[in-house]
């Protein structure tokens, strides 16, 4: 009654790195950051950061 009950834990707990999870190729293509302001601005600058 024990050892299935530990063997049934064990397999429960093993059981998420059997399915080993990939992540996606994302993005696919450049993303376009818009900036609704002049550039040469600290939006603009800030922007830039983000982006990098």
């Amino acid at each position: 009654m024990k050892l299935t009950s530990i063997l049934r834990v064990g397999a429960l707990a093993l059981a998420p790195l059997l399915s080993v999870a990939h992540a996606a190729d994302f993005p696919t293509k450049p993303i376009r950051i818009i900036v609704p302001f002049a550039a040469g601005g600290s939006t603009d600058a800030v922007a830039r950061l983000v982006g990098t």
